[in-house]
Formats: structure tokens, C-alpha cells, sequence
């Protein structure tokens, strides 16, 4: 066989393999990590519009924004109103549970509770997804040492072979590729921070042995001592230069999607070194003390956003339940239900760090 056939040949085999991670990436399983309501952006929204738009009946859109294809990272009222229809449907396992008799469209720990049962449980998800896919691509090579998969073709075109050999990159591009939606990191604690700062990162395809790493065109980094719960990584943010950074999931050679942080000097967000009380439901009186605090606070946290006064290092706030939500008829013995969130604090001198605190959502 001469040399163009053997190309493209290769390039076949290529494709179908490509074509294979593909198909398995569309069966991973999202984690949904936090509660939804009207006015919220990111990637789990879109998770969720793409399930609610597999069913004919509680689709987001016919057409346009929202529909099969089209789904978005924004919470609107198409959202609210489709997640509404999906929960009537499923009532008896939905909102029966926690007393309610209509939906509300709020994406709270009832209805995310559901979804993992009745979609993400119906997935067998591992990392040896990862490892068949990876020697499905690789077949390519016995067929011609030429042709590889790198890194981001874009990107080595303009990394010259000097910075490719320079100490300060730990990890060569070449031999690291990138998932396509079965890794991605969504949420990171603080998108601008110094080296040394504490880090949580949130995303998919988190397992015990995942690292993170940061790359741009003069640096990279691999951390690898990571503290791992569920798909939640924290660690401290490596000694880089200053300067952005595009910071990824690692699992051996596979690579998130990733998200664009900054490395500062002299950088002086709110910091949190207390949050009372531990466990934090509607209605509680929630005192949060550190520093950096200023006279007009916003405070993020599970169960809504808050405007916050701060008396010095000291900032205290009510936790009122979002108006947007319909309970609909009486609730009658509503089922509670703890789960772990996050909680910032924002102002002009930046957003904090993320602190991991319980809440009674019912």
C-alpha cells in the first residue's frame, strides 16, 4: 500500500475513532453542585436545558434559543417554565416528597435528587471510558507515525521548539489530549488570585487520582496534591509568574475544557475565616468574619445572593427565601434536606475564597 493510501486510510480509522469518544462523552454524567433559580448562568444550566429537552413535553424551546441544540448557559423564564412542566410530570417523585402540589421552576435538591436517579444512574461512567477511547485513537499510529493528535494544534504552531525545550514547561502539549465534554471545570473559588491561595476548583470527570494543571505559552504547572470530595478539588494555587492561565482537570494524558484564571502580585480580596452557624437554613441570621470587608457587601451562597453592610471584619445578613419560588398549595410535613454548598463574598476589592458549609434546604 503506498503512502496516500496509507493516510488516508489513517485518517479514516481517525475519524471513527474520534467519532467513538465522541458518542461516549455524550453519556457522562453531569454532577449538578448547586441549586437553580431565574437569573443564574453556566454550564449546568445548559446541562439542564438539555435534559429537559429530551422529553417532547417539558422542551425549552420549539425553536430558536433553548431548543434541541440551541441550549444556553442563562436561566430564564423559557428555562423556569420547561422545569416547571418537568416537575408536574413527575410529581409523585418530585414535589410530593417535599409537600408540594405544582412546580415551582426552582432547580432545588428534590428535583436535582431525580435527575440523578432517573438519568445519571442509567450511566456506567469511568475512567476506563477514558482508556478504551485513548487506544482507539491510538491505532492510528500503527498505521502511520505521522499523523498525531495534539494538544491544540492552533497553540504548537505557535510555540517555537526553543520554548518547547525551556525549564519553565513541565509537561509536553503533545502527548496530552483534549476531552470533549466528558472533563470540564465550571467553577473555580476566585478566577484572580496569588500564588500560595487557596483554590477550589468544581467540574466533571473528577476522580481520586486527578491533578490540575496550568498552562500558558511560557509556563505550565501540574499540581498534584489535590484534596478530592466527590467532584470537588481543592489545592494551592501553584508558583507561577504573574499572568492568565488556562487551568484544566488532568487524568493522565486526558485534559479538560478548561477556564481562564489570572495570577496576581499584591492582590487583596474579602477573605472568610469564619461562617456561623454550621449548618444554614431560611430564615437563619448568618454571621460571616474575616477581612476586607466593605459597606456594601454581596454574599453568594446555595440558597440566594445577598446584599450585605459589614461593621469592619464582621458582616451579618438574613437568609430569606428567593420570591421566585411558587410553593404552590399547603405544605404539609415538607421533607429536609441537607446539602453542601458554597459561600463568597464580593465587593470592590474582588471575590473570596469559596467556604464549603451545609445547608438545610426545605
Amino acid at each position: 500500500m503506498n503512502s496516500f493510501y496509507k493516510i488516508i486510510f489513517s485518517l479514516i480509522l481517525l475519524l471513527i475513532a474520534t467519532t467513538f469518544v465522541q458518542v461516549q462523552a455524550q453519556t457522562q454524567a453531569f454532577n449538578f453542585y448547586r441549586n437553580l433559580k431565574v437569573g443564574d448562568v453556566g454550564q449546568d444550566v445548559l446541562e439542564l436545558q438539555k435534559i429537559l429537552n429530551q422529553d417532547s413535553d417539558t422542551r425549552v424551546a420549539v425553536s430558536g434559543v433553548g431548543s434541541i441544540g440551541n441550549e444556553t448557559t442563562y436561566f430564564g423564564n423559557l428555562t423556569k417554565n420547561a422545569l416547571v412542566k418537568f416537575q408536574n410530570k413527575y410529581r409523585s417523585e418530585v414535589l410530593a416528597p417535599v409537600g408540594l402540589i405544582q412546580g415551582t421552576g426552582y432547580f432545588g435538591p428534590s428535583t436535582i435528587s431525580f435527575i440523578k436517579n432517573k438519568y445519571q444512574n442509567n450511566v456506567a461512567y469511568s475512567n476506563n471510558n477514558q482508556q478504551e477511547s485513548k487506544k482507539d485513537v491510538d491505532l492510528k499510529s500503527d498505521y502511520n507515525d505521522n499523523l498525531e493528535i495534539s494538544f491544540d494544534d492552533k497553540k504548537e504552531e505557535l510555540i517555537s521548539d526553543e520554548k518547547k525545550q525551556s525549564d519553565n514547561k513541565t509537561t509536553n502539549q503533545s502527548d496530552l489530549i483534549r476531552s470533549d465534554s466528558t472533563m470540564e471545570v465550571y467553577f473555580v473559588s476566585q478566577k484572580v488570585f496569588e500564588s500560595g491561595d487557596d483554590l477550589t476548583v468544581v467540574g466533571t470527570g473528577v476522580n481520586s487520582n486527578s491533578e490540575i494543571y496550568f498552562f500558558n505559552f511560557e509556563n505550565d504547572k501540574v499540581v498534584s496534591d489535590v484534596d478530592i470530595e466527590s467532584n470537588f478539588m481543592m489545592f494551592e494555587a501553584p508558583n507561577l509568574p504573574a499572568g492568565e492561565y488556562e487551568l484544566y482537570i488532568k487524568n493522565g494524558n486526558y485534559i479538560s475544557k478548561p477556564l481562564v484564571v489570572e495570577i496576581v502580585d499584591n492582590y487583596n480580596p474579602p477573605k472568610i475565616s469564619s461562617i456561623s452557624p454550621s449548618v444554614i437554613e431560611y430564615g437563619d441570621t448568618v454571621t460571616i468574619k474575616g477581612s476586607g470587608f466593605e459597606n456594601e457587601n454581596t454574599v453568594m451562597t446555595a440558597l440566594g445572593t445577598y446584599s450585605a453592610r459589614s461593621s469592619g471584619n464582621e458582616i451579618k445578613f438574613t437568609v430569606d427565601r428567593p420570591s421566585n419560588i411558587n410553593i404552590g398549595g399547603e405544605i404539609t410535613d415538607p421533607v429536609e434536606q441537607k446539602v453542601e454548598g458554597v459561600i463568597q463574598v464580593q465587593n470592590s476589592n474582588g471575590i473570596s475564597d469559596a467556604q464549603l458549609v451545609d445547608f438545610l434546604y426545605n
